[in-house]
């Protein structure tokens, strides 16, 4: 099966420059970043070090709570060897727990170990799924490769995603298997069940988000048994987490995500939930209306509209833009859409399709889209905390709207 994804010389190609990247972050990550600073009652460290750090608590030192404020603190002040008075809520589902076990391991001998492990996989597994889009538009007749690899580079080389590299941030493997889905989301022949597709979704369960997502667009895809089979393994595997730990462990859990959309927080989790730096639909409209009021709007609109583009499934082209479609929605109304998941755009940008025909207008939206891409992906260094939330997310707004009407084909500017 792997000679399928190495028989060319371009992906041979692809596979060289992700073990290059992933063996540059190994090091970097292994041996240049510090994985935790300590300072006085707060420890600082990438989102994934905290995580493997917890994970590491709950399988090998038999700290059963990890959900809970009390046993995170612990944990922080048992590896600090001081008292810790800060932490961050967790909203990894109990499946992340089973993902991340192998990375525990390693955590267990030296946390940087498994850290640096998971950085070099989750680089690795993001080069191949943006090469393998690279190479498919570059198969494809008439395709809109020039603006794909403008889009792309100035993704790849913002300020968000070499953050993201180096943290090895899951949006990394998320929008890796989003790419995966709409490259060889489809019905094998003879009714087989696609069996990695299976896979593709339970690991998109680390996040409850993701999962609504892959089901949706599984569903759109007419994916119904892999969709069937995935959602069962999910709830296997949370009911005996639920059985093993006792039911109190699973409220937990839904307390922990509960927290994110929360407009207030307790002192103890201020610092890891930072808003400002993300552009969110519950922000952009708060000075309208109460945030709480406009989480919960948000909310419904993002779910009302992934249940609208499953019904209307069967009328799109082509299955990438369904997957568009529904990450576009995500983006633009989930109460929480962490800065770095902004990376999923990258599945929006590849479903842009050529011009019907090319005018002064065409060309216009066109150099708009790619510098709205480059402010929000670098707004961070160039502006701070300064921009509108609200001229922020009209700037999303525009992205995903220009992407998918491009991938849907139907944009047309009148000859100038």
């Amino acid at each position: 099966m792997l000679r399928r994804y190495i028989s060319r010389p371009e992906q041979a190609v692809g596979w060289c420059l992700a073990f290059i990247l992933g063996g540059f972050l190994f090091y970097y990550a292994r041996y240049v970043i510090d994985v935790a600073v300590i300072n006085g009652p707060t420890v600082t460290m990438p989102d994934i070090a905290y995580h493997l750090l917890m994970a590491k608590a709950f399988w090998f030192d038999q700290i059963v709570d990890i959900y809970q404020l009390d046993a995170q603190l612990a944990v922080l002040s048992n590896f600090s060897g001081r008292p810790i008075h800060a932490a961050m809520p967790i909203g990894a589902s109990p499946v992340a727990f089973l993902l991340w076990y192998p990375f525990a391991i390693l955590s267990s001998f030296d946390l940087s170990l498994g850290y640096s492990s998971w950085v070099a996989f989750s680089a690795v597994v993001f080069v191949l799924a943006v090469w393998q889009i690279f190479i498919a538009q570059n198969d494809s007749p008439g395709s809109s490769r020039g603006e794909y690899g403008v889009g792309l580079l100035l993704v790849l080389c913002s300020y968000i995603c070499v953050q993201a590299l180096l943290l090895g941030q899951t949006s990394l493997v998320a929008c890796a298997i989003f790419v995966f889905v709409v490259a060889h989301g489809k019905r094998l022949p003879g009714g087989s069940i696609n069996w990695p597709l299976v896979l593709c979704l339970i690991v998109l369960s680390v996040k409850p988000t993701y999962f609504v997502i892959g089901l949706a667009t599984y569903l759109c895809c007419g994916l119904k048994r892999e969709s069937a089979i995935g959602t069962l393994v999910v709830l296997v595997i949370v009911g005996i987490f639920a059985q093993v730990y006792g039911l109190h462990w699973l409220t937990g859990y839904f307390h922990s995500l509960n927290i994110y959309s929360q407009p207030e927080v307790i002192p103890e989790y201020r610092g890891s939930i930072v808003p400002e730096t993300m552009i969110l639909f519950r922000t952009a409209f708060g000075s309208i209306m109460p945030e709480a009021q406009a989480s919960h709007v948000g909310l419904f609109i993002w779910l009302a509209s992934t249940v609208l583009i499953i019904v209307l499934a069967p009328k799109f082209p082509e299955r990438i833009l369904c997957c568009a479609l529904l990450i576009g929605s995500f983006l633009l109304f989930a109460p929480y859409v962490g800065a770095y998941e902004d990376l999923l755009l990258i599945v929006l940008i590849a479903s842009i399709k050529p011009w019907r025909e090319r005018t002064l207008a065409s060309q216009v939206g066109l150099i708009v889209f790619l510098a709205f891409i480059f402010l929000i992906f670098n707004r961070e260094v160039m502006f701070g905390r300064n921009l509108s939330p609200l001229l922020l997310w009209g700037f999303k707004l525009y992205l995903v709207s220009y992407a998918c009407l491009r991938g849907a084909n139907v944009v047309r500017y009148p000859r100038v």
